[in-house]
């Protein structure tokens, strides 16, 4: 749904996705080629609660990643 890099400093990303399961978002982080070529060396996938937002209902995950080891 909404993909980017957190700013000041661009040390980390935050994916959103919606899905029926945490294990799409988690496939999506195993085969992203950042976290296979080693440029993503830590990444977790949470659970995301919208406040607010014009999104419809829905699971929603989100993957955060980062260079850091």
């Amino acid at each position: 749904m909404l993909g980017g890099a957190f700013a000041e400093p661009a040390d980390r990303a935050l994916l959103v996705f919606r899905a029926e399961s945490p294990g799409i978002a988690e496939s999506f982080a195993q085969n992203d080629p950042y976290v296979v070529n080693g440029l993503v060396k830590r990444w977790e996938v949470r659970p995301w609660t919208v406040v607010v937002g014009g999104t419809e209902a829905g699971d929603v995950a989100a993957t955060a990643v980062s260079p850091e080891s």
